[in-house]
């Protein structure tokens, strides 16, 4: 029961590493770690990948994620996307059914919705409201700038 609680209470502290680590690498100016995402398409079809990272550096998004929720030992898949290709980004918040989180909204009417690691890495509670107004303001900043 002792090391059930340990491994929960680390549980993201992995992933937020490995995030802030890419992040420096490439002197992003914004990143954040999520628990999951949900990419939505125009045309209604959802894809649900794992845990992972955002980092927006280069006119670039670089996001890196598990292929699928199940296992953790799934390949990671790399995505980038270029700032003219996104629309906006924007708070989701949190509801009785999932933590909030981040959505970027593309020119092509795609939807990526992440739900936010807490900056902690801490796997006892969801992502603050600071952490995700503070990712949504720091991505906005950075794409718009």
């Amino acid at each position: 029961m002792i090391a059930v609680f340990f491994v929960n209470a680390f549980r993201w502290k992995g992933i937020t590493s490995r995030a802030t680590r890419e992040a420096k690498a490439a002197g992003a100016g914004a990143f954040f770690a999520f628990m999951q995402a949900d990419f939505a398409s125009g045309d209604g079809q959802h894809t649900y990948p794992g845990s992972g990272w955002v980092v927006a550096s280069d006119e670039t998004l670089v996001i890196v994620f598990r292929r699928s929720t199940i296992g953790i030992g799934s390949a990671r898949q790399r995505r980038e996307i270029r700032f003219d290709a996104v629309k906006g980004v924007f708070p989701h918040d949190t509801t009785s059914m999932s933590y909030g989180g981040v959505v970027i909204v593309m020119t092509s009417g795609e939807e990526l919705f992440f739900m936010l690691a807490p900056r902690n890495g801490s796997g006892l509670r969801g992502p603050s409201d600071l952490d995700i107004t503070t990712a949504v303001a720091d991505l906005s900043s950075v794409i718009e700038a």
